[in-house]
């Protein structure tokens, strides 16, 4: 779903991704998670 969702972003498509849907035995592969999206994919991409 990550990987989806990112190039979906990339394309400029609107993301609607639920945190309480992200699950990990590891907390911090969910706090990777929820930077990822805040940080990298919502950025606009300049050419």
């Amino acid at each position: 779903m990550l990987n989806t969702a990112a190039y979906a972003g990339q394309k400029g498509i609107n993301i609607i991704f639920p945190v309480d849907g992200i699950s990990s035995t590891d907390p911090y592969a969910e706090q990777y998670v929820a930077w990822h999206f805040a940080r990298q994919v919502f950025r606009p991409r300049r050419c």
